[in-house]
């Protein structure tokens, strides 16, 4: 079978790396695989793998459009006309290579639409990678994927079940597939040594690394990312933020940060992505809207402590080490989730205990802890609003059961390190305070 993988670019994000991966598993399945994308060749880690497995890569500015070539004026003039050059390029490589299947990822719609008549008969498949709401806002491509369903019998691809639902509605069709985005867990799982790593890279050694992955555009949210660091550097001087990626937005977020830190290293290109990880304390992701992080799940399979935006699916969360916050939220919260995490509520079935106690005078027992009250499974509890019965005990003698409605977790700054994390708990249980010491290695 001869199938055509269409993105944009072949860039460091999650879908670029799917590209990549089904490209190599399509091509060992017997199938021949081109891929076709629409910005430059840049020799990166995903672009370097497939080549060396003599993947044919089809590049429309390479070919085209030359744009790195002509003046300004030149490359204003071809920008106009470049839609109907793209969509003009792409038919001729269709023809040339009589794909059995062409199988379209992120923004590429608005190119095949104007060819959909000479499409028939080959099977498409588009992968919607980010929130459709937010995606298909673009009118372009919504209209183009409209016409391509009308014309070509296109199938939808979801990569979870509530997207699913969320595209049969907009395209009104019912046939939207579910297929996760894959992710080889074991070459992410390995052990590799984080101090070494960070020599390599010539991050500090006691440092405490807050790291991201992801392309640098809007959906990203680097300027928040930007926040948070600036607000971690206050409450720990010795914070380090590794961000990986390229994008358009990447030397702004450069200029923000050189204005307040040097405290920082910006990558791109990575083909060694594992390493990065290892060289993480924690991950965050504060995105204004994703699909299926794929980079998340990378950071989960590499045991890395997780803060992410609580509009991501919870199909992206397969760890009880991932905490959820609002982007809503301000910076100081998220760096406080970054650094020094959330305590663990352990639960029996339907039932949760958790025993404070502050100078031996006063004992505090929360019950009838349900699961359903702990952020959709999370066991990395900030705050926790809920209601449950108390034991209140002063230096030993059992005073009352009572029921309050609001029982609050707060962080108080202690200290972090590479392999430890020391932090005091502030417990408000109605009217009584209580701080206690806990130390995580």
């Amino acid at each position: 079978m001869r199938i055509i993988q269409l993105i944009s670019s072949l860039g460091s994000g999650g879908a670029e790396s799917v590209v990549r991966d089904y490209a190599l598993g399509l091509q060992e399945g017997g199938n021949e695989v081109c891929v076709v994308m629409q910005y430059w060749r840049q020799d990166n880690g995903n672009e370097i793998a497939l080549a060396e497995r003599g993947l044919s890569l089809r590049s429309f500015y390479e070919e085209v459009y030359h744009t790195n070539t002509l003046n300004p004026v030149v490359r204003t003039l071809r920008k106009i006309k470049r839609n109907k050059a793209t969509s003009t390029w792409l038919l001729g490589i269709v023809r040339d290579f009589a794909p059995d299947v062409i199988h379209v990822h992120l923004d590429m719609l608005k190119y095949l639409a104007p060819i959909a008549d000479e499409l028939r008969g080959i099977r498409l498949f588009y992968t919607c990678h980010n929130e459709p709401e937010f995606f298909f806002s673009d009118s372009s491509e919504k209209e183009a994927a409209s016409k391509l369903i009308e014309t070509c019998r296109m199938r939808l691809i979801a990569l979870h079940e509530p997207m699913r639902s969320e595209l049969n509605r907009i395209f009104d069709v019912s046939d939207t597939l579910v297929l996760n985005n894959p992710v080889d867990i074991n070459r992410f799982s390995q052990t590799f040594d984080p101090i070494k790593i960070r020599e390599w890279l010539k991050i500090p050694k006691d440092a405490f690394v807050i790291g991201h992955v992801g392309r640098f555009e809007d959906q990203k949210n680097h300027a928040f990312i930007c926040e948070i660091f600036k607000a971690a550097l206050k409450q720990n001087p010795g914070a380090f933020l590794l961000l990986v990626g390229d994008g358009s937005m990447k030397e702004k977020t450069i200029k923000t940060l050189e204005s307040f830190t040097e405290r920082f290293i910006v990558l791109s290109n990575r083909s060694d992505m594992p390493e990065m990880y290892a060289a993480m304390d924690v991950f965050i992701l504060p995105s204004r809207f994703e699909g299926l992080p794929v980079t998340l799940i990378e950071a989960q399979a590499g045991g890395k402590r997780c803060v992410i935006a609580s509009n991501i699916t919870r199909s992206a969360v397969v760890s009880d080490n991932v905490t959820s916050l609002n982007v809503e939220d301000n910076a100081s919260e998220w760096a406080d989730a970054a650094l020094y995490g959330g305590d663990a509520l352990e639960t029996d079935g339907e039932i949760g205990r958790l025993i404070l106690s502050c100078a031996d005078q006063h004992t505090v027992v929360i019950d009838h802890i349900g699961k359903e009250h702990l952020l959709d499974g999370q066991r990395n509890v900030r705050h926790l609003q809920l209601e449950a019965h108390l034991r209140i005990g002063i230096q030993g003698i059992e005073l009352d059961v009572i029921r309050v409605k609001d029982i609050r977790i707060r962080i108080v700054r202690r200290d972090a390190g590479l392999d430890r994390a020391s932090y005091q708990l502030q417990i408000t249980v109605g009217v009584f305070c209580f701080r206690i010491d806990r130390q995580r290695r």
